[in-house]
């Protein structure tokens, strides 16, 4: 928490390898986070670990809510069978508060879909999905 410029944002995409460190080093666990990898890998090698919850939204506006975790799911659980996918969408939409807006659009600001609390909390659970240590 803080105020506008303070570089919250700035520090989280350095903790999550999308913006290069103009010096130092992000360790996790004593180990360095990034080993001269680049930018486009240190997401994919944190992914596991983390979960970065982004202020901009990028979900398809057509798909409705179950539609968008479900797909987010199988990407994020590539050797999970359907039911473990469907399992573990239903447990977080369950503990989202999310089971009204199930088959609701998401929407965009020209076409209505839901809330935007209700956008924030799917965005969230799209990356509990992934089951990060750290959020």
């Amino acid at each position: 928490m803080g105020p506008s410029g303070a570089g919250k944002t700035t520090l989280l995409s350095a903790l999550f390898g999308d913006k290069d460190l103009a010096q130092g080093t992000v360790h996790l666990r004593g180990e360095p986070l990034f080993r001269n990898k680049r930018r486009s890998s240190r997401r994919r090698h944190v992914a596991s670990e983390m979960g970065y919850v982004r202020q901009r939204d990028i979900f398809i506006e057509a798909l409705t809510v179950k539609e968008t975790l479900l797909f987010t799911a199988r990407l994020r659980m590539p050797e999970a069978s359907n039911a473990e996918v469907a399992a573990r969408v239903a447990a977080v939409v369950h503990d989202m508060g999310l089971q009204q807006t199930l088959d609701t659009t998401i929407g965009s600001t020209m076409r209505r879909g839901i809330s935007g609390g209700e956008l924030k909390r799917v965005n969230i659970a799209a990356e509990l999905l992934g089951m990060p240590k750290v959020l």
